[in-house]
């Protein structure tokens, strides 16, 4: 299927990691050939496999910081004249005891990670997307709807990511801008499973291996798939709710959970 993604110009806040939803969103775009900004907090060498013919840059910066998100969509500007369409990405999870156990500067870090920086990139980007008639995709979760207490803090920002994708829909869509969020369930993602990560964790914790525990995922998160989602397939999904395939797709979320969330 030709996504009409061709010469579109795309921001991508997050994504640093190898292997993770950012870096199979950026591979996707520039297949399509779209170019592509990267802004995070850290840079996997291995995105010198793809910036090789200029399709791709990457800037480092942390986003979480206010006046952040706004220089990186002003560097895309800068660098290709434009801006198509606004991927908002960015984002931490970080297991808590629970609910009295998460302090007030877990909330603000989770906050400004999580949320904030997609506030600031897309006030900056709104004016540039008006006018190209472009695209915001905003990373919300599964989570958002389906909320867990040793996420707690991520689940409450999740849940006002799909709010804010409503909110600025209702606004723009009439100017011509689309904003669309995707829901992830659990997926495959070096949070998971680079040493030290959450399934090595959570093994340690119930005292089982690596594998074993990866299988168990799907169970305890009510996936009917019976596996982890892939990070590709995120990446198709924000690539289809960007293009102009689906003209009509605004306010809304696609959910791409393996069928963990049970409600209508």
């Amino acid at each position: 299927m030709n996504l009409g993604l061709e010469g579109k110009v795309a921001v991508v806040s997050g994504g640093g990691r190898k292997d993770g939803i950012g870096w199979a969103t950026i591979k996707e775009l520039i297949e399509a050939g779209a170019k592509v900004l990267m802004g995070d907090i850290e840079i996997d060498p291995a995105y010198e496999e793809l910036t090789g013919d200029g399709a791709v840059e990457v800037e480092k910066i942390d986003l979480s910081q206010a006046g952040n998100p706004e220089r990186l969509v002003d560097r895309a500007i800068e660098r290709f004249g434009k801006l198509d369409i606004l991927i908002n990405n960015l984002g931490v999870t970080i297991f808590r005891p629970g609910f009295l156990e998460t302090t007030d500067d877990h909330w603000d870090m989770i906050f400004r990670t999580n949320f904030m920086s997609n506030v600031r990139a897309s006030r900056t980007a709104l004016p540039h997307l008006i006018e190209s008639k472009g695209v915001i995709v905003n990373l919300a979760s599964s989570l958002g709807t389906t909320p867990v207490p040793s996420l707690v803090d991520y689940s409450a920002f999740k849940s006002a990511v799909l709010n804010l994708t409503k909110t600025l829909s209702e606004e723009f869509s009439p100017q011509g801008v689309r904003v669309v969020a995707i829901s992830p369930g659990a997926v495959l993602t070096p949070h998971w499973t680079r040493p030290g990560g959450a399934l090595e964790m959570m093994a340690q914790e119930q005292g089982v291996d690596v594998e074993t525990m990866k299988a168990e995922i799907p169970k305890m998160f009510g996936m009917t798939t019976g596996r982890m989602v892939w990070p590709e397939e995120i990446a198709a999904a924000i690539c289809f709710a960007a293009s102009n395939r689906v003209g009509s797709l605004t306010g809304t979320a696609l959910s791409v959970d393996g069928g963990s969330v049970k409600t209508l």
